[in-house]
């Protein structure tokens, strides 16, 4: 269908402008569209973004260049049919933008490799030592591709902008309170704008908001102040933002909170539910210890994700593993494969539950009876789960 469309492109293009139409078919091929589903392609960040933002944008552009052309609508019918569908759209985009801006706060990762090569190279607080491996296409690509239009007359564009992605990261995390990932991903925007604009490269035209140097520049400059009013009054992180443990202006830096390291003060975990049940409800009754109870509680998670145990190893010396058969005569044969988690609240993973081609079936089955969350561009949302259609 989009080798149609895209011979389909060149007859009409002495009409109108098709170029985002041939943007759009190439980087399908780039992103590995015309394959299957390909899960572990898309379990790396960097791809699922990509993913997402070619079929927001991008068909957004085919929409108006193609169908919406009276000398092509004849011939594209069967593409009206996406319109129907739920497609990803620009609240996918930027969520996909802040998933990599939460996983830049979370993780602490170097930007450079990043960047360059898809990769994610950081060291969890345990001192393991984390090395993903490298995306398909990575934040500062950028393919120049040419064709052929008429007879002699040839262009060349690119189809993906590194700065303009790293500046909406930017943007994603000034909106989200998550100040450290903002200034780091509009400083990288800066860095690749300068790039582009030192190979006169002219993309202004190919983007919605020009991200050039003088703008990033603008907004990484109020991104820096906002981080230091956010880090001097309410400290490096609360349940609402999130800043590096030093701030940007020199002078505030010669304060003695910041000149001297702080020591490690050894906190008092919330552990078990009678624990976590008292301190909520003293919680509710406090609004001061409400919010350190907020904190808490985002700190731990926080540290539980970067692997870091905060458990005693007396407790953690009473978790087992076990072929778990609930004296079912069918499962002595098959036993379930159990790893013990938690005690208190009592948390098991199973393993081996079901095999690859159920889980495909599941994910079939369910998969169109799922509706887009009514909080998908809120994280501190609530009701920001997937729900059933009604």
């Amino acid at each position: 269908m989009r080798k149609n469309c895209f011979s389909l492109s060149c007859q009409a293009l002495n009409n109108f402008n098709l170029l985002t139409c041939y943007r759009y078919i190439k980087s399908h091929y780039e992103l590995q569209l015309d394959k299957g589903p390909n899960y572990d392609f898309l379990g790396h960040p960097i791809n699922a973004y990509h993913f997402v933002r070619h079929v927001a944008s991008g068909w957004k552009h085919v929409q108006d260049h193609v169908i919406g052309n009276a000398t092509l609508r004849d011939n594209l019918n069967s593409l009206k049919d996406r319109e129907q569908e739920k497609l990803p759209d620009d609240y996918d985009i930027k969520g996909g933008a802040f998933g990599l801006v939460r996983l830049k706060s979370l993780y602490n990762f170097k930007l450079e490799p990043f960047v360059e090569e898809g990769v994610i190279s950081t060291t969890l607080d345990n001192g393991q030592v984390v090395l993903s491996r490298p995306s398909v296409l990575k934040l500062n690509c950028k393919i120049f591709w040419t064709f052929s239009i008429s007879e002699g007359g040839f262009f060349s564009f690119p189809f993906f902008f590194p700065a303009f992605d790293l500046y909406s990261m930017g943007q994603q995390g000034c909106e989200t309170g998550f100040f450290d990932s903002c200034t780091d991903y509009l400083q990288a925007a800066l860095q690749s704008a300068q790039n582009e604009q030192k190979n006169q490269e002219d993309l202004t035209h190919l983007y919605g908001y020009v991200a050039n140097p003088i703008n990033i520049t603008q907004d990484l400059k109020m991104a820096r102040f906002t981080h230091d009013v956010n880090l001097e009054k309410h400290g490096q992180r609360t349940h609402v933002h999130r800043t590096h443990d030093l701030p940007f202006d020199a002078k505030l830096r010669k304060k003695k909170k910041f000149k001297k390291k702080n020591k490690a003060v050894k906190k008092e975990w919330i552990m078990g539910r009678e624990r976590y049940f008292e301190q909520q409800n003293k919680a509710d009754h406090d609004s001061n210890f409400g919010k350190e109870f907020k904190n808490i509680v985002e700190e731990q998670k926080d540290l539980l994700c970067r692997g870091q145990e905060l458990r005693s190893v007396d407790l953690t010396s009473k978790l087992k593993c076990f072929y778990g058969h609930n004296a079912s005569p069918w499962l002595f044969l098959g036993p379930f494969k159990i790893e013990e988690n938690s005690l208190d609240p009592y948390h098991v993973s199973i393993y081996d539950l079901l095999y690859p081609h159920e889980c495909d079936q599941v994910t079939e089955f369910l998969g169109p009876l799922l509706d887009f969350p009514p909080g998908r561009m809120n994280h501190r949302n609530p009701k920001n789960d997937w729900t059933m259609k009604k």
